[in-house]
């Protein structure tokens, strides 16, 4: 088995889009920070965690802001 290893800040990017769309739509602020970007995480893992990490980032936004 070949494991092929991505930076986790490839993923993350996709937030920064979702975080401001998401505030936008329900005009709150938001701010996000990223630490470890460089860190390297296995390809498939980073496939299966990022759309399940994506709805809690919406929800975070557009339920937890007040």
């Amino acid at each position: 088995m070949r494991v092929r290893l991505v930076q986790i800040g490839h993923a993350f990017e996709r937030m920064k889009y979702v975080i401001r769309d998401t505030a936008n739509a329900t005009k709150k602020q938001a701010r996000l920070v990223l630490m470890g970007q460089q860190t390297e995480v296995d390809k498939l893992i980073v496939d299966k965690m990022i759309d399940p990490l994506l709805h809690l980032v919406r929800n975070a936004v557009g339920h937890g802001i007040e």
